[in-house]
């Protein structure tokens, strides 16, 4: 079946691949918005992404639509798309593993075939709690067999 785009409505620039993308209305009863662009075709539906599609595009003179159904207004899709944004940067302020294991190679190892490494850090080794149940488990069990023991008794 041959693929046929709706109108452009707009363009709006991919933050995945950085193309300009066309915005185009989807047909159907929720009249989403879609964009084509060099990742595809992205049709996404969430809020979020149908307010970006919405507030990000350069629409063009007469075709842009009403908002749909599930697009944040303009304030609360500021506020979430600056909370979206803080979170990345708390994100990418936290070191990964890889960056918590040193890299620089530390002498030959005794067999002389493969360099040895030495991590950062050392992991704290915690010991094993006991379990809290356990008391409880035993509690039930006597009395289990207490109460079997008496079943059978009275037989």
């Amino acid at each position: 079946m041959a693929r046929v785009d709706k109108p452009v409505l707009g363009t709006r620039q991919c933050p995945d691949c950085g193309e300009s993308g066309s915005i185009h209305l989807a047909a159907g009863k929720r009249g989403s918005l879609y964009q084509r662009c060099g990742c595809g075709c992205r049709q996404e539906n969430g809020r979020m992404m149908q307010s970006r599609f919405y507030y990000e595009a350069e629409w063009r003179p007469d075709c842009k639509p009403d908002a749909p159904a599930n697009v944040y207004p303009l304030e609360e899709y500021r506020e979430k798309l600056a909370a979206l944004h803080e979170r990345n940067r708390a994100a990418v302020g936290q070191p990964d593993r890889e960056s918590q294991q040193s890299r620089e190679v530390a002498p030959v190892s005794e067999t002389g075939n493969e360099p040895v490494t030495k991590p950062d850090f050392i992991p704290e080794e915690k010991p094993e709690a006991e379990p809290e149940n356990s008391k409880k488990g035993l509690i039930w069990l006597g009395a289990g067999l207490g109460l079997i023991a008496a079943i059978v008794g009275a037989a």
